[in-house]
This record gives C-alpha cells, structure tokens and sequence, in this order.
C-alpha cells in the first residue's frame, strides 16, 4: 500500500507499507529516502515488491525455511552452549578466542546480522585473521627472511 504525508513543513513525503512474509511484521518503506520521487517510479517499485513478496510467499508455501536475523552475538552464544556438552572447557575457551576476534570482524564490517554473510565475507575474514596473527608473530609485509 502507498501512501503519502505531508509534514508540517509542507513537505511530502511517500511510504510503502507491506508485510514481510519471513516475519510477518509490517514495514514501513520511505520512498522519497529511496529516490522514488515520481509517480511511475513509485508504481514501479511497487510491482517489483508485490512481484518479490508473492514469490516469497510461493516459496515459503512450498517448503523453503524462514529467513531469520540472527545477531551474531546471539549465534556464538547458541554455538557455545550447544558445544559445552561435547567438548572440554578448555577447548570452549580456546573457542571463544577465536570467536571474540570473529565478533569484533563483524561489528568491524558492519555486518548486523549472520544471515548477511556470504562466502565472500568468510573469504575477508580468514585473510583479515590471518595477516593480523603474521603481524604479532612479527611479520611486516614488505620485509623478507634472511639467511
């Protein structure tokens, strides 16, 4: 549904308001922050969401999973939990240094949700750790070894 508000300041401005399927929260969508400033441009983005919402709705009705937002606090949280009737204590603090390093990447990259990463983040991650443990091992790029 479209709608339009005019502000005090005389001011207008557009919204979408649509149920996300996933969810099933309704979310509100300011166009006019999006550049859909013009009646064609607004009636075009609305076909393409009505287009995604109905296809995600067929997929859901047809058996796909949920989508969720995760924090990635939250997910290493529920990965120790789960791992501490499996493993040693040791092993879970050994666990948890790692997994402070893979917290602080995220909140580095802006990453806000686990569901946002893609292999290519993982690919960054595993270079990010391991230029950052050659560097406390004393590795600085550009130097070479000696003989």
């Amino acid at each position: 549904m479209l709608r339009k508000r005019t502000w005090v300041s005389g001011v207008t401005t557009w919204f979408a308001r649509w149920t996300d399927p996933d969810t099933s929260r309704v979310i509100d969508t300011n166009l006019t922050n999006l550049d859909k400033t013009s009646a064609e441009s607004r009636t075009d983005w609305a076909k393409r969401k009505s287009k995604s919402l109905r296809d995600r709705r067929a997929a859901i009705e047809a058996g796909a999973p949920l989508r969720s937002s995760t924090l990635p606090k939250d997910a290493v949280k529920a990965f120790l939990c789960d791992r501490e009737h499996h493993v040693r204590q040791r092993t879970i603090e050994t666990y948890q240094e790692s997994l402070d390093e893979f917290l602080e990447w995220t909140q580095s990259k802006g990453v806000s949700e686990v569901e946002q990463l893609s292999p290519r983040h993982l690919m960054q991650l595993s270079g990010d750790l391991a230029s950052r443990r050659r560097q406390a091992q004393g590795y600085r790029p550009g130097t070479w070894l000696t003989l």
